[in-house]
């Protein structure tokens, strides 16, 4: 979605009006600040109250490649074709339901908000036909001399401030949420300058060749608490039948519920990340160390996500008690040869 800011000379509130699709111009009198914000003073916080050790992870960055094609700032492909902002993802539902802030990255004024949209998804959006409201429930700040920050897809009823507010960096605007045309709970973070899109992982607007960081607007501690991964986990589990997407995007820590009568042994992983070759490989072992179930897939384009299963049906009476181990591989071709991009294992005790 396109957002777009005309700066004017008052201060006072901003109004918002729709002039074309997947556009909001944001007009009226700027909200004056005490200090303006300059490009080498403008340092961000993370927009999101959690962080990687809790599941919660970057999913799309800016899409660096100006014409068609996908390409972020590190030369990888978490983005999609013309995406302008960088997408702070939890991994499902119950998480979103729970309640997870986004917060301010930036000290700065608010300059719009729009709320009252439901958490139903990209297919009942579309099914609605609110092709100029695809960011959802959304928060504009203005943080001086031209700089703005976009705060989309919140969650219906969580926003706390008001145009004309002014919000201190880290302070709570909303909640994420899964408003507007989004498959999934993120906080979509836009940063522009003067109206133009800038990517906060290179201070430079796309289409800057890729693989260069020195002009990161994050500030140290974000820098260091969210490092670019290309490939990851958002969840992996055990199930007694083939597990329902659906329901695994509403709760992926819900109980295995395994037992020694359980019909099946299904392990099932949810990856970020994949490139056109990867292959994604699930192991399951008994107690004994023999090999259960396995499969391998070669994916046969670039992905953001990409959800597999493996598992074997019960044939015998019960099955033997003990522990069974699912280990999950991503392994990338390279010029130097193989290598595992995502390698890690995950335990249940059947009894």
């Amino acid at each position: 979605m396109l957002l777009l800011l005309r700066p004017a000379g008052m201060c006072g509130l901003a109004t918002a009006t729709r002039r074309m699709p997947n556009l909001i111009r944001l007009v009226g009198a700027a909200v004056c600040l005490n200090a303006a914000a300059s490009a080498a003073e403008l340092r961000l916080a993370s927009p999101l109250a959690c962080g990687p050790a809790e599941g919660c992870s970057i999913q799309n960055y800016v899409d660096a490649e100006p014409g068609p094609g996908v390409q972020d700032f590190a030369c990888g492909v978490l983005s999609y074709d013309g995406h302008r902002g960088t997408d702070f993802q939890v991994p499902d539902l119950k998480r979103m339901r729970r309640g997870v802030p986004v917060l301010a990255a930036a000290s700065g004024v608010v300059r719009d908000v729009r709320d009252g949209m439901p958490d139903t998804g990209k297919q009942a959006y579309d099914a609605r036909g609110e092709a100029d409201r695809a960011l959802g429930n959304v928060v504009a700040l203005d943080h001086g001399s031209g700089w703005t920050t976009f705060y989309g897809h919140l969650r219906q009823g969580s926003l706390k401030v008001r145009p004309g507010d002014r919000v201190a960096q880290g302070q709570v605007l909303g909640d994420i949420g899964l408003s507007g045309s989004t498959e999934f709970p993120h906080v979509h973070f836009e940063l522009r300058h003067q109206g133009k899109v800038i990517d906060p992982f290179t201070g430079a607007a796309p289409g800057m060749a890729c693989g260069g960081t020195t002009g990161s607007l994050w500030a140290e501690a974000t820098r260091a608490e969210r490092p670019y991964v290309a490939t990851g986990l958002i969840c992996a589990g055990w199930s007694a039948a083939a597990p329902d997407r659906a329901a695994v995007l509403d709760d992926c820590e819900r109980p295995a519920g395994l037992t020694r009568t359980s019909p099946a042994i299904v392990a099932w992983i949810e990856a970020f990340g994949l490139r056109k070759g990867d292959e994604i490989r699930i192991t399951v072992s008994s107690p004994d160390g023999s090999v259960l179930a396995q499969s391998a897939h070669v994916v046969d384009r670039d992905a953001a996500r990409r959800f597999r299963v493996v598992g074997r049906k019960r044939t015998a009476a019960e099955w033997p008690a003990g522990v069974y181990r699912a280990r999950y591989l991503v392994v990338r071709q390279s010029p130097s040869g193989a290598q595992a991009v995502l390698d890690l294992a995950r335990d249940v005790d059947v009894r």
